[in-house]
């Protein structure tokens, strides 16, 4: 009795221990507002020799949802202007905090047709480094956007080069531009 006993405790101990050791890695969900405002300020791209309209020099993000990129680091009004959705928002073991966002052009101007994306933007546990995988042409909702925010759980640099091949023409990666950039805090 008393081995049968010991091997139901033992069985127990080791569930419980296998649970607590899933649940340890497993991201917090905070609010997309809580998220948010960490994104919100200005920052500046660390390599202005490559700046332009597929790498900003400088970003700035509102609390309104509202983002402002300005190509040049010269520019002294914003390229685009975009309007951020916050989609789902975490903090994963090491107290970085991400935030899926679908975002989109509030008017046609710099790009002569509308630009909207899915996104992962990810701040650092300082809230000193900002990075950001995106892909284009992703409306907000329906199976490519479902499929798309399954590629942006975690930042990749090489985002790019892991996309497939799209039926709406050609990019970087053979069809969908994924991005990556590093920015830091101004």
């Amino acid at each position: 009795m008393k081995k049968v006993l010991a091997a139901i405790v033992m069985v127990a101990v080791l569930a419980a221990v296998v649970f607590l050791a899933g649940c340890a890695g497993a991201p917090k969900i905070i609010p997309n507002e809580e998220a948010w405002g960490g994104f919100v300020g200005e920052w500046i791209s660390p390599d202005t020799a490559t700046a332009g309209y597929l790498y900003p020099a400088l970003q700035v993000y509102q609390a309104d949802l509202i983002g402002k990129w300005y190509c040049l680091s010269s520019a002294t009004a914003p390229n685009l202007v975009l309007r951020f959705k916050p989609r789902k928002s975490w903090v994963d073991e090491q107290g970085c905090v991400y935030c899926q966002v679908h975002f989109q052009k509030t008017e046609i101007g710099a790009y002569s047709s509308a630009f909207e994306c899915a996104g992962l933007m990810r701040i650092d546990k300082t809230g000193k480094v900002l990075e950001i995988n995106a892909i284009s042409g992703v409306s907000e909702q329906g199976s490519t956007a479902d499929w798309a925010y399954k590629q942006l759980e975690q930042i990749d640099t090489q985002l790019a080069k892991k996309l497939p091949a799209s039926s709406s023409g050609g990019s970087q990666a053979g069809g969908w531009l994924g991005i990556y950039w590093i920015y830091y805090r101004k």
